[in-house]
C-alpha cells in the first residue's frame, strides 16, 4: 500500500479520520501511539469500503463485516490480528451510536473466539487475598497508591496496567460507590461497585496522597493513579507493588494470579454473563473456562503443591 498521504482515498478518508480521531481522544483517553495505531487499522478498514463500492458507510451491516473478516482472512491475517482490526471497527460504530447515526454494532459478534489458556493451578482463597491487604504497609505515599491499587485488583479484578493508565479521577463515584472503567481493544467498559474499606482509602488518597505525589514529581495530569518517576506508565509501579505483596504472602505470585482466583470466587455467586461483564471478557469463552471450576477444587489442589 502507498504512503497515507499518497493514496488516492486519503483526501476523502481525512475527514473520517479527524472524526474519529476526536472521539478517541475525547471519549477513550487512549495513549497517543495507540490512536496512531487504530487510525492506521481504520484507514485499512476505509480502503476496503472504497473498494466494495460501499456508499453509505454508516449503514455498514453484518453480512459487509463478515465480507471485511474474510478478505482479511484471504490476505493471510491471523485471527489475533482480525479481531484487532474488527475491535477499532467496533470502537467507530460505538461513536456512531453515540451519535445517533445508528443503533447497533454488528462487529462484537464477528471476533474469532480466542484459544483457551490453561487455568492456573496457584489459586488463592479471597478471604487470603484479604488477609494480605489488610497487612498491606501505609508508611509512605507509594504504600497508600500501592494498597489501593491491590485493593482495586481484589475487588474489581483489575490488573492491566493500560486500563489503571486510563482511570482518572472523574472515574470515581465515591458518593454512588461505583467506579468506571474505560473501554479498549481487549477489554469492554463497565461500571463496577466499590467496598466501604476501598472508599476510605480512596478518601485519603484523593485528598491526601495524590495531591502530595503530584508536588512531589511535579506532574500535571488527571489520572488516578500517578508513577514517581518521570513517566505516566505503571509498568514499573505494578511491579513495585507485586514485590511488597509478595513479601506478605510468597504464594501471591502473579497479577494474573490474583485475577484468576478473584474470577474463580466471583463465579460461585453470579451466572457466566455477570462474570464476562465483571472481568470485562470480549469474549464469553474467556470467562468460560472458569464456569466448572469451583474455588475448593482449586484450592485443594494447591494444598497438594503448597501446604498452608
Amino acid at each position: 500500500m502507498k504512503g497515507k498521504k499518497e493514496h488516492p482515498y486519503y483526501k476523502e478518508y481525512k475527514r473520517w479520520e479527524r472524526s474519529f480521531e476526536t472521539y478517541l481522544k475525547s471519549q477513550k483517553r487512549y495513549r497517543e501511539k495507540t490512536i496512531i495505531s487504530y487510525l492506521g487499522l481504520f484507514f485499512h478498514f476505509f480502503c476496503w469500503i472504497k473498494e466494495e463500492g460501499i456508499i453509505y458507510k454508516e449503514k455498514i451491516g453484518y453480512n459487509d463485516l463478515l465480507s471485511y473478516r474474510n478478505h482479511c482472512r484471504e490476505k493471510g491475517n491471523k485471527k489475533s490480528s482480525i479481531n484487532q482490526k474488527l475491535s477499532v471497527v467496533g470502537l467507530w460504530l460505538n461513536m456512531l451510536i453515540q451519535r445517533g447515526k445508528r443503533k447497533d454494532n454488528p462487529a462484537r459478534d464477528l471476533y474469532f473466539r480466542k484459544v483457551s489458556k490453561r487455568l492456573p493451578s496457584n489459586i488463592i482463597p479471597v478471604k487470603e487475598l484479604e488477609e494480605t491487604l489488610k497487612n498491606f504497609p501505609i508508611e509512605t505515599l507509594a504504600d497508600v497508591r500501592d494498597k489501593l491499587l491491590f485493593s482495586l485488583m481484589i475487588y474489581q479484578g483489575i490488573i492491566k496496567a493500560g486500563e489503571l493508565e486510563s482511570i482518572v479521577t472523574s472515574d470515581v463515584d465515591l458518593t454512588e460507590g461505583k467506579l468506571y472503567i474505560h473501554e479498549s481493544a481487549k477489554a469492554n467498559t463497565r461500571l463496577l461497585e466499590l467496598k466501604a474499606s476501598q472508599i476510605i482509602i480512596l478518601q485519603q488518597y484523593l485528598g491526601n496522597t495524590r495531591p502530595a505525589i503530584l508536588a512531589l514529581t511535579g506532574k500535571k495530569t488527571e489520572q488516578l493513579f500517578i508513577s514517581l518517576g518521570a513517566g505516566s506508565r505503571l509498568a514499573n509501579t505494578l511491579a513495585y507493588c507485586l514485590r511488597k505483596i509478595n513479601k506478605l504472602n510468597p504464594l501471591l505470585q502473579s497479577r494474573e494470579q490474583i485475577k484468576s482466583s478473584v474470577l474463580a470466587d466471583y463465579l460461585k455467586n453470579h451466572n457466566i454473563r455477570e462474570a464476562q461483564y465483571f472481568a470485562g471478557h470480549k469474549w464469553v469463552s474467556s470467562t468460560e473456562r472458569y464456569k466448572d471450576v469451583t474455588l475448593y477444587d482449586l484450592h485443594e489442589k494447591l494444598q497438594k503443591v503448597h501446604p498452608f
